[in-house]
């Protein structure tokens, strides 16, 4: 992400995402050479369909609320990708650009990531403390 600062939600995602994509592929020195520790423990494989929706740190439009509506309460919001869930759906973790808050959704529309945004995260990240990365 070009942010100044790293939050602690995109941090734990971040150690999150890296865990569950190298539990998801067999180790070298295993006794068995096709299954992965993942597939071994929870029985799930990495479904690329699922897993690969969206790149991590991508920006995206979230559907907030998968019910249809004819309300005026607001159903989609900025976001931006933490990583994928588990869940039978698919769908992906994102982190909110208004709060900062992680979310879930199964329904979202990619788009390239526009400076405001990233000025939004920086501000942001400012206010809860976040240090600056090297």
């Amino acid at each position: 992400m070009p942010c100044k600062h790293k939050l602690g939600t995109i941090v734990k995602s971040t150690v999150s995402h890296a865990i569950k994509w190298l539990n998801g592929f067999p180790c070298k020195g295993s006794c068995t050479f096709t299954t992965s520790p993942r597939l071994s423990m929870t029985g799930k494989k990495l479904e690329h369909n699922k897993c690969c929706k969206i790149e991590k740190g991508a920006c995206a439009q979230v559907h907030l609320n998968q019910d249809k509506t004819n309300g005026v309460e607001e159903f989609m919001t900025g976001g931006i990708a933490l990583g994928f869930n588990d869940t039978i759906q698919g769908g992906c973790h994102f982190m909110s650009v208004n709060s900062g808050k992680a979310m879930r959704a199964c329904t979202f529309a990619p788009f390239p990531m526009p400076d405001n945004i990233i000025e939004q995260v920086d501000e942001l990240e400012k206010k809860q403390g976040a240090k600056e990365h090297v």
